[in-house]
This record gives C-alpha cells, sequence and structure tokens, in this order.
C-alpha cells in the first residue's frame, strides 16, 4: 500500500481535496436547510437586507426591489434601515411596500396553481 501512494501523490492529493470539498458543501447544505427552515416568513425588520427578505419569504428580489421603487439589484446588502436613511423615508414605510408586495405575489402564485 505504501508504494501506491509514493507512486501517485497527485492522485492522492486529489482525492483528499474531492473529499474535503464534498464535506464542506455537504455541511453547508444541511447548515443552510436548516437555518432557512426555522426562519421562514420570518417577521421584516430594519436590519434585513432585500435578499434576506426575499429568501425567508420564497419571493424573487425583483419583486420586493419593484415594490420599493427602485432598480433591481442596486441594494446588493443594505438593510432597509440603511436604504430607507438614503432615501429619507420611514422603514416602516418600506417594510409595508414589501409585505403588499410579498401578499401580491403570493397571491399570484395561488392564482397561478389554479
Amino acid at each position: 500500500m505504501k508504494g501506491h501512494r509514493s507512486r501517485h501523490p497527485w492522485l492522492l492529493a486529489g482525492f483528499v481535496l474531492a473529499l474535503i470539498l464534498t464535506g464542506f458543501f455537504a455541511i453547508r447544505l444541511v447548515v443552510s436547510t436548516l437555518y432557512w427552515s426555522e426562519n421562514e416568513d420570518r417577521p421584516i425588520e430594519g436590519w434585513m437586507p432585500i435578499g434576506y427578505i426575499a429568501q425567508s419569504w420564497d419571493v424573487p428580489r425583483d419583486t420586493l426591489a419593484r415594490a420599493i421603487e427602485h432598480e433591481p439589484g442596486a441594494f446588493q446588502r443594505k438593510s432597509l434601515a440603511h436604504i430607507a436613511e438614503e432615501r429619507g423615508e420611514s422603514v416602516e414605510t418600506l417594510i409595508t411596500r414589501i409585505e403588499n408586495a410579498i401578499a401580491d405575489a403570493r397571491e399570484e402564485a395561488v392564482d397561478g396553481d389554479d
């Protein structure tokens, strides 16, 4: 067995790297699945960015961006509080718009299933 390792060190290194990467992505999948199963439909707060809200409520980010009247992708990781401050609006106003957009998106999804 020792002779095999010394003759093919790159093959062994590649195999070990593949095992490490597989383990990493498997752990990441489990952690992500557990986290989002516990944080589904989480109440919207000022610290949350649009992407987090979209993930939690299972609504496209673009839908939420349009709800607060801004181009999709413009608020990469800015919190609602930061966005509201930049625009001179209240966080509650943005949250209300987002909640209405979520309700509309879910209503459309239900109507589309009929």
